[in-house]
């Protein structure tokens, strides 16, 4: 609870470890940050479980589910023309972004209105240039000792000092 009694949101994550949001890693625990601060958190939690472990992981398990609307979907890497040399290294950085928006749409239009466990799924393309804007630049220094526990396995960003 904040000083003037308001009630602040604690938000908890279990996720599968993946590089794209393993507690770990910098990218991670930076837009971590970000939303706790835009959304004025009072605590936030992201768990991972060790490599291997898959097998107990609900996220893992609930990824299943939406794999099977992807099999045999077949999303081209170069829809609006390729945005790679010969080497494979991207030469057109605008047109790399339109290949990966229409992907994203691709797969938010899969997804959409399918349900899992009784419950809508509810998905959309969200551009980088838009989540980017969401995440609030580095902390200081201070600000992370004060606010933010990390292992491998856990990060943990807390509005009181931990």
């Amino acid at each position: 609870m904040s000083v003037d009694g308001e009630v602040k949101p604690v938000l908890m994550m279990i996720v599968d470890g993946g590089p794209d949001e393993n507690p770990r890693y910098p990218k991670v625990i930076t837009s971590g940050i970000g939303t706790f601060k835009k959304h004025n958190l009072d605590a936030m939690y992201i768990a991972t479980n060790a490599p291997g472990l898959s097998a107990y992981n609900r996220v893992e398990r609930t990824m299943s589910e939406l794999s099977k609307e992807l099999s045999g979907l077949i999303i081209p890497h170069d829809y609006f023309g390729s945005h790679l040399n010969g080497s494979g290294i991207t030469i057109d950085k605008e047109l790399e972004l339109r290949n990966f928006e229409f992907a994203g749409r691709v797969l938010a239009e899969t997804w959409n209105g399918h349900t899992y466990n009784g419950y809508p799924i509810v998905s959309e393309y969200i551009s980088p240039a838009e989540e980017s804007a969401a995440v609030n630049e580095s902390p200081t220094a201070a600000w992370y000792a004060t606010h933010v526990r990390e292992s491998q396995y856990f990060l943990q960003v807390s509005e009181y000092t931990v």
